[in-house]
Parts: C-alpha cells; sequence; structure tokens
C-alpha cells in the first residue's frame, strides 16, 4: 500500500469511527441513527430474541398526572407573578402542551400492558417478546417502572429471560 505524502510525514488522519468530535456533529447524524438501530440488533440477535415491539416517542411525553401537575403548577406560578414575563407565558404553553402529549405516553403503555398480556399466552411466552421504549434520565427511570409493572418484575435479564431495554 503506497503512503501519502501526508502519512510520510509522520500524520495519520484519525478514523472516523474514533473520531468524536465528528461522531457528535450533525454530519454525522446519520450514522448515529444507523449505529441505535444495528447495536441493539445485534444484542438481541446475541440474547435469540425473535420478536420485538418498540415504541418510539418524545422525551417530553410524560404520564397524564405528571403533565396535570405541572401544569397546576405552572398556572399558580403565573397567577401569583405580578407582571408575568414572556418566558412565563412559554412555561404555560408547554406545560399545556406537555398534557396533550400525555395522551399518547397513556395509550403507549396501555398497548404495551395488552401485548405483553397477549405474549404471555404464546407458546414461549415472554422469552420470545421484548418490549422496548426510549427515554433518558429522569424520563428513562419511569419507562423501566413501566415495564416493570407491565412485566411485574424488575426490567433486567438472566439466562432464561433477554434483557428488555427501557
Amino acid at each position: 500500500m503506497k503512503s501519502t505524502a501526508v502519512e510520510s510525514a509522520g500524520f495519520r488522519p484519525t478514523k472516523a469511527y474514533y473520531n468524536l468530535g465528528f461522531l457528535k456533529s450533525r454530519d454525522a447524524r446519520l450514522v448515529r441513527i444507523l449505529s441505535e438501530y444495528l447495536e441493539p440488533a445485534s444484542r438481541l440477535q446475541w440474547q435469540r430474541v425473535t420478536d420485538t415491539v418498540v415504541f418510539f416517542g418524545s422525551a417530553r411525553a410524560c404520564p397524564l398526572a405528571e403533565a396535570e401537575a405541572c401544569l397546576a403548577e405552572t398556572r399558580r406560578k403565573l397567577e401569583s407573578a405580578a407582571r408575568p414575563g414572556p418566558a412565563l407565558r412559554r412555561e404555560l404553553r408547554k406545560a399545556e402542551q406537555r398534557v396533550k402529549l400525555a395522551r399518547y405516553y397513556e395509550d403507549a403503555a396501555r398497548l404495551a400492558g395488552l401485548i405483553v398480556r397477549w405474549a404471555k399466552t404464546l407458546n414461549g411466552g415472554m422469552k420470545r417478546l421484548m418490549v422496548c421504549s426510549g427515554g433518558g434520565q429522569p424520563r428513562g427511570a419511569r419507562s423501566r417502572r413501566t415495564v416493570d409493572r407491565l412485566f411485574d418484575q424488575p426490567a433486567h435479564g438472566t439466562e432464561d429471560q433477554p434483557v428488555r431495554a427501557a
């Protein structure tokens, strides 16, 4: 293999897959999206999971009770403010939007419960199925609690029970 003049001078460019600056850049968004598909697929294949259900959502979606509490608190702030500014009005609009989004969160939780109950009736039952939900902290912790409730067990795996991404 021929080396270039730059490599001959002692400089070797970093491989793109080691270059965190590039991987975190806007230009590498497609690479990140693809890796979010391929890495879990590899893990699922290794654990012999054959059926999956994945719920994609928004980090802003939350349970209805939480969204309503946030809206009520924001309204209290607004009423108690002598002169509510634009930031407080934006916070109110966001809280109202969160209440609208909560419907989808609740629907997804109900659907996941129905799928889990149905899967338990299948030959092979829960060893065949993995229900996945997304979310970072603190919402990820809430997602794990939801999955725990649906499966009646913690969201972690053993040799017989695959890990459920939560």
